[in-house]
């Protein structure tokens, strides 16, 4: 074939589109458009791995997954909040809370209930913060009362990834709910984790029996403490372990 016929195959292959090879291979029509990268997740769902990220100084990096379609920074809300709601990683080493001293801990008024994406908090808020966001805790009181059927949140992209238990968590097994902490077990973690038996933690809500919870120290600044349900901004969420003390120690019920 003559120089000049493969000078016209060629302009017409790249008229269209194409790019000729040798051999006479084709690669893709149309110009190339780079790809995001995928990796599997749970339950072998794909997930960008180009998606937002938070990191707190001196804390564990989140770990995350997709989820029922859902990805770990949710859908609608504060991606940074929702990407610390929907991390899945274990908490080892935690510190030890009880529950007197949980209840003291304090945040940054500023935030509270103000339409602010974590992203906009001020340096001195954020510090104040972060003092305690993303520890690892073992919150030790009673489990007061409990919730299978939470509202629809944008973390779990308006309830299609499932509803997060509410377990509320008090100085004593009569502490009403206004004066317990809030602590919350979502449905990626409930995936991932045994013993997550709903009916179960129902038969331990309001009786004297010691619990301990483990998971991630968070603040939820979407909330006043004026509500019928909190006393404290602070929550353990996500949890992540649950034991219950026995006549022979702490006993794990889930995680």
């Amino acid at each position: 074939m003559g120089s000049r016929s493969v000078l016209g195959q060629t302009v017409i292959a790249l008229a269209l589109g194409s790019v000729l090879i040798a051999g006479g291979s084709v690669l893709t029509s149309g110009p190339r458009q780079p790809e995001p990268a995928l990796a599997a997740g749970h339950h072998g769902k794909k997930k960008r791995k180009s998606h937002p990220t938070i990191t707190i100084p001196g804390r564990p990096k989140p770990k995350e997954e997709w989820y029922r379609h859902c990805p770990p920074w949710g859908h609608g809300g504060d991606a940074e909040v929702d990407l610390l709601k929907n991390r899945i990683d274990r908490a080892t080493h935690p510190h030890t809370f009880s529950a007197e001293q949980f209840l003291r801990l304090p945040w940054p008024s500023g935030v509270t209930r103000k339409k602010l994406l974590m992203a906009d908090w001020s340096r001195g808020e954020r510090r104040k913060a972060f003092r305690y966001e993303g520890m690892p805790a073992s919150l030790v009181g009673y489990l007061v009362a409990f919730d299978r059927l939470g509202p629809r949140e944008s973390c779990n992209c308006g309830g299609k990834a499932g509803y997060d238990w509410h377990l509320w968590i008090g100085k004593s097994y009569k502490s009403s709910r206004k004066a317990s902490i809030i602590t919350e077990a979502p449905p990626r973690i409930r995936a991932r984790e045994h013993g997550f038996d709903w009916k179960v933690f129902a038969t331990i809500a309001g009786k004297a029996r010691k619990v301990r919870v483990t998971g991630w120290v968070f603040l939820d600044n979407d909330h006043k403490v004026t509500e019928s349900d909190r006393s404290t901004l602070w929550e353990i969420h996500p949890i992540t372990r649950l034991d219950v003390w026995g006549k022979h120690g702490w006993k794990k019920v889930a995680g």
